[in-house]
Formats: structure tokens, sequence, C-alpha cells
């Protein structure tokens, strides 16, 4: 039976038939993972892939994997031995990423790391052994895992190397029941503290305090804070200081051992007269149980010898014609006497070098067979002594051994003379003082004599020493009644201070303060100076000059001149027994000379002995 619908109805099946058609098809789809209606977003879900997808939720197996390794070079070079803290520079590469890299050594990772780019790693040796080879391994990651060795790289550690520079200790002085202890500056970039130690006994040092009985009394990180007081220190009593340096990295270095005795200072002056003659004292030197003096009488030199106190012990004129300019204690005790002989009717004067035991009697002579002038001075070298002064007219510097020698090491032509030397502390080498008319060459050398720099200034030197802090310590002559003493920069050759005096011959520091020695208008002058140079205390001893001077054990000074100024008629030797403001004792007598005053003919003392000098050294 057919049944007829009216047309609206009809349209409303057909659309219901249509739509269910629809959703029977979509419910029929699958997804990229093979689900049904699903919508999962497929792609490679591993994180460690080179393509790996954040956003995908199923993964299609289209993982790509880096298996190639990095490259790493190792382009730092070494020479020679490695200490603290060294650097090792590497240049990496991947196709990927790099995560870091890491030092290992001899096999170990060593935890030392870097993961930024430029690549540096920094090695610290200072817990290997010294003396022992090491295999330096640079390892490189990449992102995805891979390494690579750098070549290895055998590397020798010689922490000994990197020590800290030691410090100069200076002698300990005793004032009012107090110690007074300074040493030299440190100026290495990695300086940490100085460490002073004491001891109640002698032999022992910083390094091993509980076997040595060393006791550690004062610590300071400020590189500048050289000095320190110990107080409540009884007469007699003797104690021993030493100062240990330390650097950031825990390496440490001694400096010497300086003993203080807890003693009142004798202080006394007297004059030493032979038969109303003009003599000058140019040099003074303590020793255990007196003092060495030397200079000029009468055309001869004159070595005289007291007690502690000034009794005459010695007084000796037969070391021949001439002057005496220096003398100098070695270390086995015997004595070395520089200065310049001159022999009768020949005008000729030589550069003399002479040997004496510990009583004053010579053992060996020595003479510089040229026209030469020993207005200079010596410095002791173990068997060798360093020799400066002036031949032919310009300045020179010679060596000298007990054979006898002689070895031309520096000179300077455009220079007359060579006026002062001293040593640059830990092997550092020499500052040498040329001077011709006002100007002075200050010279530069390493321990092999080798000119390293040079700087000229103003002024005719008189004495050069080396300051607390590296500075040198200067006296000069700037014109015919002026002097002037100053603390001196040898990089630049400018003054930090300066102090000026009529006469000025000597100067030296001591602790924090310095001391100049000459004379003044009002007499023989001695001036202490703070550590900026002002004048602290301004003294006179009397008339006439100080020139020579050695820092006594119990804290003083022992001081030489003479008594009178060069134009004048007569004038006699003194000894000045001073502490550091200038304070003199008793003055004595006079004292009449007991040597024997003793004539050469022209054939030079036998005291002397001839040296065939190579005359290629003498040029």
């Amino acid at each position: 039976m057919l049944i007829f619908l009216p047309m609206v109805k009809r349209s409303l099946v057909l659309t219901a038939i249509l739509f269910g058609l629809i959703v029977w098809s979509c419910e029929d789809l699958e997804d990229c993972a093979g689900v049904v209606g699903g919508d999962s977003v497929c792609g490679c879900m591993d994180s460690t892939a080179t393509n790996y997808d954040s956003t995908a939720t199923s993964d299609d197996g289209s993982c790509e994997y880096d298996t190639a390794p990095p490259t790493v070079i190792i382009t730092t070079t070494f020479s020679g031995s490695v200490y603290e803290i060294v650097a090792i520079s590497v240049m990496v590469s991947d196709d990927v990423g790099i995560m870091k890299t890491e030092l290992w050594i001899d096999g170990v990772a060593t935890g030392v790391i870097d993961d930024t780019e430029p690549y540096l790693l920094l090695w610290n040796t200072t817990s290997y052994n010294d003396s022992t080879d090491y295999v330096i391994v640079i390892r490189a990651y990449d992102t995805s895992g891979n390494t690579t060795d750098s070549d290895p790289l055998t590397l020798t550690v010689d922490n000994s190397l990197a020590v800290p520079s030691s410090v100069q200790l200076y002698p300990v002085t005793y004032q009012d029941d107090t110690f007074m202890i300074s040493w030299s500056q440190n100026d290495d970039d990695d300086l940490l503290s100085y460490n002073l130690y004491e001891s109640m006994s002698e032999g022992g040092t910083a390094i091993d305090e509980t076997s040595s009985g060393m006791e550690l009394i004062y610590t300071t990180n400020t590189r500048d804070d050289t000095t320190f007081t110990v107080t409540g220190i009884s007469p007699g009593e003797e104690r021993y200081y030493q100062v240990m340096v330390s650097d950031t990295l825990g390496l440490t270095s001694n400096s010497n051992i300086e003993s203080g005795i807890g003693s009142l200072i004798s202080l006394w002056a007297n004059t030493y007269d032979y038969m109303g003659y003009s003599d000058w004292g140019n040099s003074v030197i303590e020793v255990s149980d007196g003092y060495w003096a030397l200079g000029v009488m009468n055309g001869q030199k004159r070595l005289m010898k007291t007690d502690l106190e000034g009794n005459l012990i010695l007084d000796r004129y037969d070391l021949g014609y001439g002057y005496g300019n220096q003398i100098l204690e070695s270390s086995d005790g015997s004595l070395y006497v520089f200065g310049g002989s001159n022999f009768p009717n020949s005008g000729d004067y030589q550069m003399t070098i002479q040997k004496l035991d510990n009583g004053g009697n010579v053992i060996w002579g020595s003479y510089f067979d040229d026209d030469s002038w020993g207005y200079g001075g010596l410095l002791s070298q173990n068997d060798e002594t360093i020799i400066y002064g002036e031949k032919d007219g310009y300045g020179v510097v010679y060596t000298h051994n007990d054979s006898m020698e002689w070895e031309l090491v520096v000179s300077d032509e455009s220079m007359d003379r060579v006026k002062g030397m001293v040593e640059i502390e830990n092997g550092g080498g020499y500052y040498i003082a040329f001077s011709k008319d006002y100007e002075t060459k200050i010279i530069k050398t390493d321990n092999s004599f080798s000119e390293v720099e040079d700087i000229t200034i103003s002024g005719y030197c008189r004495s050069i020493s080396l300051a607390g802090d590296g500075n040198l310590l200067i006296t000069l002559q700037m014109g015919e009644n002026e002097h002037k003493v100053a603390k001196l920069d040898p990089s630049t050759g400018q003054d930090i201070w300066a102090e000026t005096a009529t006469g000025l011959y000597n100067s030296f520091q001591l602790g924090t303060n310095y001391f100049a020695l000459g004379h003044s208008e009002s007499g023989a002058l001695f001036l202490k100076l703070d550590e900026d140079g002002s004048v602290i205390t301004s003294t006179t001893f009397g008339s006439g000059i100080l020139s020579g001077y050695s820092l006594t054990s119990d804290g003083g000074i022992i001081i030489t001149g003479t008594t009178s100024y060069w134009n004048d008629e007569q004038s006699d030797t003194p000894l000045y027994k001073t502490n550091l403001s200038g304070e003199l004792g008793a003055t004595f007598s006079l004292v009449q000379g007991s040597g024997q005053l003793l004539r050469m003919d022209n054939s030079r003392d036998s005291n002397l002995i001839p040296v065939q000098i190579n005359k290629k050294q003498s040029d």
C-alpha cells in the first residue's frame, strides 16, 4: 500500500538520514596513531634525539640521533715546569652543541670543568708532588652525551718555583725594654700575610713550630705593615725572630733569623790621635769583641781596633801608603781591607785589597796594576769580593777572589767613578751608582752583571743603599755646599722624598726611620728622619764630619769620621757610640796611637803581593 507523505515531512526524513550517514563516517576515521576518532600528535618523543618534538603525544619512530663526538684541542703551550695555578685553554667544536669540558689527570677526573666558551680550565697544582710528571687530558662532552679526549699532554709540577718571595728581617734593636722588629716589603701579587715568629732559644724555624719552639706572635694581611714591637724585655734577655710570608695558595717562605738582646746601650765618644798627624776614619764594623776602624793618617792606611767600650786594642799603620776606604768581615772571621795605594816617587795610584786574619795580620795583599783609584767600596760574596772604583778615569766594577784574580764585570767610560753599589734582595741583581761632576747614572744589572736598565739623576753620589720597600736611599752632593738624602724610585729616578743639608756623606734605614751622616756649619751632623723623610732629630757631635757607620748588636750605631774639616791643619779619628736618638755618653780623653809608622821603598810594600792582570780584562 502506497502512503503519500506531505512535502514537509518528506524533507525532514531525508535530513535525518543524511546526518546519520555523516556521523557514522566520522566515527569510523583513524588518527596518526591508528586510533579511530583519535587526536594523537605523532613525532619523535625522545628528548635525546636531534629531532625531538616536544608537542608530540605519540612516537612515530622517526627519531634521529647524534653519534658524532666533539673535537677538542689544547691550545696553551708550555715550556719548563708548571706551578701554582695553571691555565689550560682549549678549542672545542661539535655539530650539535657542547655541554662542558673537564680536566683529567693521570686518568682521573678532577672535577675542574668549564661549560662556557671560550673554554679555560684552571689547575691548582699546589696539592701535587713536585718534580713529578702528570698526564693531562681535557675531555669534551657534547649535548648528546658523546665525549672526546684531547691528545695527552705531560707536564712537570715544581711548586718550589712558586713560593712567595722571602723578606729580609732587619737587625732587632732594643730601647726602653722594647724590641723593635722590622722587615722588608713583599711585592708579590698573591701575598696573603706576614707571620712573625718568636723563639726563646736559638735553632728554631717558623716552618716547624712544634719542634723548634717558635711561636706565632703577630699576623698581618697589610702589605706595608712591616714593623712590630715586643715589650717587656728584661736586660740581658735574648730572643729570636723570623718572618714567614704566606700567599693565597698556601705556599710559604721564611726570612732570615735575627736575635735581639735586651741590653742597655753603651754610649760613649772617643778620639784617637797619633803624634799630631791629621787622620780620617772612613769605615767601621762591629765584631764579636769590639770594633775595627779603617782610614788614613798622614798618607798611610790606618787600622784600629777597640773593645766594646772604645778602649784601644790595636793601632797600626803598616798596611802601606795610601788610604783605607772600607773594611768588611767575611763569614770565616777574616777581614777584607779595600782602598788605594800610592807608591813614593812613582805618582801612581792603584786599587788595593788586602785580606787580614781576625787579629789584623796580613794574609795576602793584591793591587790592580794600572792607574786606578779605590775611592769606592766592596761587597762580600762568599769566597769572592766585588770591588768598585775608578780605572783610567772611568767607573769600573771588578770581582776578586782568594787566588787574587781580578775580573772586570761592569764599566762605563762616560762616568768618572763608581761611588756605590748595592745587592738587590732575593737574587734580583745589583744597583750600581756611577758619578761624574754633579751627575749620577744608576745601572741595574742581573746577577751576571748584565745591564737591565739605567737612569740618570742630578747630583754626585756619596752613598747608596736599598730601602726596605725596594726603593733606593741615596746621598747626593748637589753643589759645593748643598747635599741631600733622598728616597728614590729606581724605575723613574724621581724622589719620593728628600731632605737637604750643607754636607751629607752617608745614609741608611733602620726600621721605619732613616738616618743621614755628614756635617753642618755647627759641626758633625747626625740626622734622624721619619718614614716620610721629615727630620725627627738633628744633632751635632762637636766639630768635624761623620762618614762611616755600622749598626751594633745592642741596638746602637757606631760612627767614625774626622774631628775637623779637611781644610784644618790637624784632625783626629773619632768613634761615636750612639743610640737611635743621636745621644752620646761621656767623651774620653785623646788617645795616643800605639802603632808603628813604617816606610816603604819604591818596590812597594812587602805586604802587597803583585798580581799579574790579564790586560784583556782590564781594558
